[in-house]
């Protein structure tokens, strides 16, 4: 039996014990690839520029931590190869490899090149400094994997004396174990029992841990400012974060868990597949409950009529959804966001239809709007709500010059703003956020969108301006407040 546990089941219990790290590992690197695919998505729809998408993902990155003591981290380098992002080594950061004279960081980011260049992902085994402390280099397993959109390598990793430790508890309980059975030969089934018990109990503990990882990883989808739920495959709601509950007014205690659909009766009146069914059933009735219907890099969008919006008397939607994979590249479940663009709508609706309509909405809209000319970037028409956002008591007097609605203290101000107008007038959709300052001098930001419109058959640029201040102010308080959270998992919890 000693034979049995020493040469048999303790090298099958490493074996376990490395199987486990290394799953964790490529599962805690999926969970930044979906991350990345996550602000890749927002570029594509024109909601961020890729500088800001990107800056946007090495910052988050940067703060993420897990494992024990949460001393892992995660790295970013590309196929130059250079250094994107290191928490511990800011110094390489933007260094070409072949520029780092320390032999050792050269040797390391060799073999992530090869690895990489045999499979988009890929385990690798080499020295690296301990954390913070350069002069202390120590053996060290890490996982990598390509996000191609960027040509970006994340990696993370554990070093092997971390994995020894456990590897050494493990055989110390095993050395007494056999020490105990050698003493209490007579006692040996109850040992036996014992240890099943042990085991199970062991496993158990385990388990919660993991459970308690994937509760804390759903926590990410509350920070999202778009009305976001997601579905395992089995279509049962698992993610329900707070603009749903806000939009729906079904909190998610009563949503989560249940499925057959209805998670669509507070959208649209019944339950019926939607726009995140289809992504895992493709069944093209589906579609024919949505117009401008895309697909992306496995990214569906389309617009629809929900009847559920605004206390019953409907509006208009972007959905957007995309599949979730497993580590088989499998789909395991799928995610939704929503947003709401009624009045958008209603504005285009009103300068198709005419433009005493297009004034009456024009004026009465909550977002600010501008009409420029696309060549010279004057503004030919505003409405209430933009001289109430750039403060302007008598609109009367008021010239077409950008500056006299906002204050332009620097020239590449006004030539980027040109720059958003003429691509604009191209049929180039222009997104992105910006802190402005009025003519009151308050400074706020504002999410502004650019598209071409004819009116009055002249073409001209329609910006929208939407206040977004106290939603940045409040992400950035999210983001100070989290930026020691650790045991991010991906968005796939329901995986396993």
């Amino acid at each position: 039996f000693l034979v049995f546990l020493f040469w048999y089941m303790l090298p099958t219990f490493e074996k376990s014990i490395l199987d486990k790290k290394r799953g964790n590992e490529r599962e805690m690197v999926q969970i930044v690839w979906s991350l990345l695919d996550g602000y890749e998505e927002r570029i594509a729809a024109g909601d961020l520029s890729p500088e800001k998408g990107r800056a946007n993902a090495v910052k988050m990155i940067r703060n993420i931590r897990y494992g024990k003591n949460d001393a892992n981290y995660f790295w970013i380098n590309d196929l130059t190869p250079r250094l994107i992002m290191h928490p511990y080594r800011p110094d390489l950061e933007g260094m070409l490899v072949s520029d780092i004279s320390d032999p050792f960081v050269k040797h390391a980011y060799d073999k992530i090149i090869e690895a990489i260049k045999e499979s988009d992902s890929n385990y690798i085994e080499y020295t690296w400094q301990h954390n913070e402390d350069p002069s202390q280099l120590l053996p060290k397993i890490s996982y990598v994997r390509l996000f191609k959109p960027w040509n970006w390598i994340i990696g993370t990793g554990s070093y092997v004396y971390a994995i020894q430790e456990e590897m050494n508890r493990f055989r110390m309980n095993i050395a007494l174990m056999g020490a105990g059975i050698l003493a209490l030969l007579l006692f040996l089934s109850v040992w036996a029992i014992r240890q099943r018990f042990k085991t199970e109990a062991m496993r158990e503990s385990a388990e919660a841990q993991i459970q308690n990882e994937k509760r804390k990883l759903l926590k990410i989808i509350e920070f999202l400012p778009d009305a976001t739920f997601v579905i395992d495959k089995s279509h049962r709601v698992i993610a329900w974060n707070r603009a749903m509950e806000q939009m729906t007014g079904i909190p998610k205690d009563a949503i989560l868990g249940k499925g057959d659909y209805e998670y669509a009766k507070p959208l649209y009146g019944h339950a019926r597949p939607v726009l995140i069914d289809y992504v895992m059933q493709r069944d093209s009735q589906i579609l024919t409950h949505y117009e401008n219907f895309t697909e992306r890099n496995g990214v569906i969008s389309g617009e629809a009529f929900v009847p559920q919006f605004h206390n019953g008397h409907g509006g208009n939607a972007l959905i957007t959804a995309s599949p979730l994979v497993d580590e088989h590249d499998q789909i395991a479940g799928a995610i939704e966001s929503i947003r709401d663009i009624t009045e958008q709508k209603k504005i285009e609706q009103a300068i198709r239809a005419s433009e005493e309509n297009y004034r009456t909405i024009f004026n009465g809209a909550n977002e600010a709007f501008f009409i420029h000319d696309p060549e010279t970037g004057a503004i030919l028409d505003f409405n209430q709500k933009a001289c109430e956002m750039c403060d302007i008591q008598n609109p009367d007097r008021i010239d077409d010059k950008i500056t006299s609605f906002w204050k332009h203290d620097k020239p590449q101000e006004i030539e980027e703003l040109m720059r958003r107008i003429r691509e604009a007038a191209q049929g180039i959709d222009r997104n992105y956020e910006k802190l402005i300052t009025n003519q009151a001098g308050r400074s706020f930001w504002v999410e502004a969108n650019l598209k071409k419109i004819v009116l009055g058959g002249q073409d001209c640029v329609m910006a929208v301006l939407r206040d977004i201040h106290s939603r940045k102010i409040a992400e950035q308080e999210k983001t100070i407040s989290n930026n020691n959270c650790s045991n991010l998992k991906k968005w796939r919890p329901w995986a396993n």
